[in-house]
């Protein structure tokens, strides 16, 4: 575990929230299985979605049309914005609907405590 910074952005209007994962990969489960790629056009019909990009780590939990935003750097990151928090690191694997063969293997990046929040990245 180490110290990372979390950047908690609160609620933002879907259009704020793709600003936000600009450049980033990101990947989310919907009712079509497992999405990776860039964050679509309008918010898709899921309850996260998570991005990264250089070390940066984007958490999205999506309300309707609006979503909560968090942001999550690595300590190497110059003096980024935000409160220092301790990150455990664990490794998982992303799967879509049983009729979906597709599968992800992510690290998690979870930030503990009595209401844990969860960052994802590509598995290193």
């Amino acid at each position: 575990m180490s110290l990372w910074k979390l950047d908690a952005l609160g609620r933002r209007p879907w259009a704020a929230v793709r600003q936000e994962l600009a450049g980033c990969t990101c990947v989310w489960l919907d009712l079509d299985g497992l999405n990776l790629g860039e964050a679509p056009v309008e918010a898709p019909i899921a309850t996260h979605l998570w991005g990264w990009a250089d070390g940066r780590y984007v958490r999205v939990r999506l309300d309707d049309d609006h979503a909560y935003v968090g942001v999550l750097r690595e300590p190497a990151a110059p003096e980024p914005p935000g409160e220092d928090v301790t990150v455990l690191v664990r490794s998982a694997v992303m799967r879509g609907s049983e009729h979906d063969e597709q599968h992800l293997k992510v690290e998690l990046l979870e930030i503990p405590g009595s209401a844990p929040v969860t960052f994802v990245r590509p598995a290193r």
